[in-house]
């Protein structure tokens, strides 16, 4: 009797046993098991130290991407691990996010969490870490990083970054803003000009065209922009609100940023009806490092613009 209680009792105090006998599903998820039961080798104390070592250094070089708003750099340090589909909507996720403020001034918070690693972390290949960083206004927030193991090499197999609104302003480098700003001024002096300025203000959208993949949304997207351009030719325009130093640039969905001006106007000139103000969206795409006009929008109808002025 004796001998059959201690059978029953030691494989719960055992350490070891315990884990197995109690706490199984934590033991598979977590890899509690290695920690008790495995004494870690010199070879994988090496191990544990080049992890940290090798993913200290890609997020260094990921923080200061950020900062330089060099997405090159940034896409230069996702695994090759990751499929075509997988990678493009990482490079996606990354791009827009390092346009806004949010990661302007990027500062990440990453040495306490390496040094929490343990060799149970690392050794299956794959590391997840939820790191804080501080934004531009001195606010903490949080990304997650995936790292994994693709022949020896630490690299990032998946990131989640904030992402920004339709509407939200952005903060491109200072070449970015000042092509973006220079068309749309091209744009405003053409329009001020009158039906003189109607030939430069479409060439300023000569380009588009460049970047079509099919040919029906060409042709519907060429109408409607037809369709603004000669609504702002031939209405009454009493007031257009731009600067190139104070206008904001703003994200938009599918990749593009506008550029909202507000213009006071009224559709046709001699209409009894008051003039009313109207925000055009200058909308553009980055191609191969060129900002490209690709639209011209009204947002009349809706209601995000409002606060943005």
């Amino acid at each position: 009797m004796l001998l059959g209680i201690l059978c029953g009792v030691l494989p719960m105090v055992c350490g070891c046993g315990m884990v197995r006998a109690v706490g199984r599903g934590l033991a598979s998820s977590t890899g509690a098991v290695a920690s008790v039961c495995h004494r870690v080798t010199p070879e994988e104390e090496q191990d544990l130290a080049d992890a940290r070592s090798e993913i200290g250094s890609v997020l260094s070089r990921f923080e200061e991407g950020v900062r330089e708003d060099d997405l090159a750099k940034l896409t230069d340090l996702l695994s090759p691990i990751l499929e075509a589909r997988a990678r493009q909507e990482v490079e996606t996720e990354i791009r827009d996010a390092i346009r806004t403020w949010t990661y302007s001034d990027y500062e990440l918070f990453y040495e306490e969490a390496l040094g929490g690693l343990k060799w149970r972390h690392v050794a299956g290949g794959r590391v997840a870490l939820y790191l804080g960083f501080r934004t531009h206004t001195g606010s903490t927030l949080k990304d997650r990083f995936v790292f994994r193991r693709f022949r020896g090499k630490w690299l990032i197999g998946d990131v989640h970054l904030r992402q920004p609104q339709t509407g939200d302003p952005l903060d491109l480098d200072t070449y970015s803003r000042a092509r973006i700003m220079a068309k749309v001024e091209t744009c405003i002096a053409a329009l001020r000009a009158g039906d003189e300025g109607f030939g430069a203000f479409l060439t300023a959208f000569e380009q588009r065209e460049r970047f079509s993949r099919r040919g029906r949304d060409l042709e519907t997207s060429h109408a409607n922009l037809m369709a603004v351009v000669q609504f702002l030719f031939g209405a009454s325009i009493r007031n257009i609100q731009f600067s190139p130093e104070r206008s904001r640039i703003v994200h938009h969905s599918g990749g593009r940023v506008y550029v909202p001006v507000p213009i006071t106007c009224k559709y046709p000139p001699e209409s009894p009806e008051p003039f009313e103000q109207a925000v055009f969206a200058f909308a553009f795409v980055e191609r191969s490092g060129e900002w490209v006009l690709v639209d011209l929008d009204t947002l009349k109808e809706r209601g995000w613009f409002r606060s943005l002025f």
